[in-house]
């Protein structure tokens, strides 16, 4: 997702409702349990948000693991991974959860 698309238009949206990062954070996470729960949506958040299919110039080898992209979520937004199908959707090249 570019910053800029963020920044102009989901960030705003995101605090209309709260100006509690907490709240945002919960709610936000809810949802992508949600979509993860239905693989039609976990899809369609990809095609949507994921990004373009990864090419090998984007992949990084590292302690012999390949991954697809060097972009990361740290851990700590799903402590529980309740939404790991949404969040490997969204295209990140790998996931630390908990």
């Amino acid at each position: 997702m570019p910053p800029a698309l963020y920044r102009r238009a989901i960030r705003p949206l995101l605090f209309a409702r709260s100006r509690d990062p907490e709240r945002i954070h919960s709610e936000v996470l809810g949802l992508l349990a949600a979509i993860s729960r239905s693989p039609a949506l976990t899809h369609a958040l990809a095609r949507v948000l994921g990004g373009a299919t990864p090419v090998a110039a984007q992949q990084r080898q590292v302690f012999g693991l390949t991954f697809p992209n060097p972009i990361g979520l740290a851990a700590g937004l799903d402590k529980d991974a309740s939404a790991v199908p949404a969040l490997a959707a969204l295209g990140f090249g790998f996931l630390e959860l908990g």
